[in-house]
């Protein structure tokens, strides 16, 4: 387990930043549904619940140390994938589209992240 959050951890792209930053002049209605995602990345408005800043306190307390010498390659590409995507206007659709099957099709989620992102973009054109 402790494997796994540093992978996590090390290749934590600043989700609800990315999430932000590929809402920037966006249409109306796409941009929607990348804020009900952002809503939930802050905590819905609350400190304790945002999910960085969870997982940050996560690897302290559990004395983690995340790095990316020891991080397998699957995730640092993940997190240059996202912000790749985010920095360039004309593929942002594809950055929450690609975020949105990473954060949503962990275990216990059944595959649902992907099929609400794939609505997204449909939605998003």
């Amino acid at each position: 387990m402790c494997w796994f959050l540093e992978q996590e951890a090390a290749g934590e792209a600043g989700f609800e930043d990315l999430t932000a930053l590929v809402q920037v002049r966006m249409p109306i209605r796409p941009k929607l549904e990348p804020a009900r995602n952002y809503w939930d990345e802050m905590g819905h408005g609350r400190e304790p619940g945002m999910h960085g800043p969870m997982l940050a306190h996560l690897v302290h307390a559990l004395g983690l140390e995340p790095r990316p010498d020891r991080t397998v390659w699957q995730s640092l590409a993940l997190a240059n994938t996202l912000a790749g995507l985010a920095f360039h206007r004309h593929l942002a659709v594809s950055c929450d589209r690609c975020a949105g099957c990473d954060r949503t099709d962990g275990v216990g989620q059944g595959g649902n992240g992907c099929r609400r992102a794939e609505t997204f973009g449909r939605r998003a054109g």
